[in-house]
């Protein structure tokens, strides 16, 4: 059974679109995470950004279901929300190694 998956998974190019599902939907919000705690202070605090960042994937979601233009998806809307989250840490190690390279320089 293991090879007959193995087969029906490689030829119908269902592992080619879990990995470009999986990989677009977690890049597709990595630049939220990076860039708006810097522009917005008040998505400093993690709670804030990602009850923003969920407001914002829902009303994308909802878009999608009401125009026909895409389906609604939960596992969308989990791994939007951990692209945003790694763009978030990603962003909070910079701004931590740029505060220790200022006060080094001083």
């Amino acid at each position: 059974i293991s090879a007959q998956f193995e087969r029906v998974w490689d030829d119908s190019g269902l592992a080619r679109h879990c990995v470009i599902n999986l990989v677009g939907n977690v890049i597709t919000f990595l630049p939220f995470g990076l860039l708006m705690p810097s522009i917005w202070k008040k998505l400093a605090s993690v709670l804030r950004f990602v009850l923003c960042m969920s407001a914002l994937i829902v009303l994308i979601e909802l878009i999608q279901l009401f125009t026909l233009l895409g389906s609604l998806d939960i596992d969308d809307y989990i791994l939007n929300i951990i692209g945003a989250l790694i763009g978030f840490y990603i962003n909070r190690a910079v701004c931590v190694i740029i505060k220790k390279i200022k006060s080094d320089g001083r």
